[in-house]
């Protein structure tokens, strides 16, 4: 009897831990989508990340913001969850989730390459495309402290293989690779999100606050030395996931983490 009453105080245990921390989750939901309004009135250094927000009109930015807070209402989130669930269902019997996974990927780098980003005048992306094909090979940039890998896998790139066998720019290199990491990391993000979430609309709503933040400029064509990190980061929370679970052994986690 001793050991059936503490079992029932630990189990009344967890459902109360668990009630707080699905209301701390929706509170920083809401957090989140208040910072999304308030962007307006921020500078864009300041809020950058969610400075896309602001191009859109603001009835249009009220409107998203209240149906994406209305989620946290049983009387709403159910009907959708409901109408998610079926159609879910009818595309299986087309496509399996991982052809589709794939399919919306493809998608998503076609945006990325017609809608890339081609700022070169300023900042870390002038220096890049400019110092890695240096003509004078004393002065061109190969090897860098702050980003030994990335300086120089795309520089090689560029020496080796874009500019001699198809005429590419510096530029072009880091906009293909980082479209490159932008599909990747929509397969695999839309993967987590669809093993992380309980049911479909709460995997849609965690994949679509993450790519519809301004961080996913980087995969945008951007000259810059953040995409493979981001990639990288979205894999080593993967990979710790799935070891906290049990699925794998922690010794993958903390593979792409190094």
């Amino acid at each position: 009897m001793i050991t059936s009453a503490l079992k029932s105080t630990a189990h009344t245990s967890l459902e109360a831990a668990q009630d707080w921390l699905l209301w701390l989750t929706r509170l920083w939901g809401l957090t989140l989508l208040t910072l999304h309004l308030a962007a307006w009135r921020l500078s864009e250094d300041m809020a950058w990340s969610l400075w896309p927000y602001t191009f859109l009109p603001a009835w249009l930015g009220w409107m998203l913001a209240l149906l994406a807070g209305a989620l946290i209402i049983p009387a709403v989130n159910q009907p959708i969850i409901r109408a998610l669930a079926s159609t879910f269902n009818r595309l299986r019997f087309t496509l399996s989730r991982q052809s589709w996974f794939a399919l919306i990927s493809v998608g998503a780098g076609l945006m990325f390459w017609l809608a890339r980003l081609r700022h070169l005048r300023w900042g870390d992306s002038y220096m890049l495309s400019v110092a890695l094909s240096y003509p004078d090979l004393d002065l061109r940039v190969i090897y860098n402290w702050q980003a030994p890998l990335t300086v120089f896998l795309h520089q090689r790139l560029w020496q080796f293989v874009a500019d001699p066998l198809l005429g590419w720019p510096v530029e072009t290199v880091y906009a293909i690779t980082s479209i490159i990491c932008g599909v990747l990391f929509v397969y695999l993000l839309l993967n987590f999100t669809a093993r992380l979430g309980r049911d479909p609309l709460e995997s849609a709503v965690l994949a679509g606050l993450l790519l519809t933040t301004g961080a996913m400029q980087l995969f945008f064509g951007y000259v810059e030395n953040y995409t493979l990190i981001s990639l990288g980061l979205l894999i080593t929370l993967f990979l710790a996931w799935r070891a906290l679970r049990g699925e794998i052994k922690p010794l993958w986690p903390c593979w792409p983490s190094r």
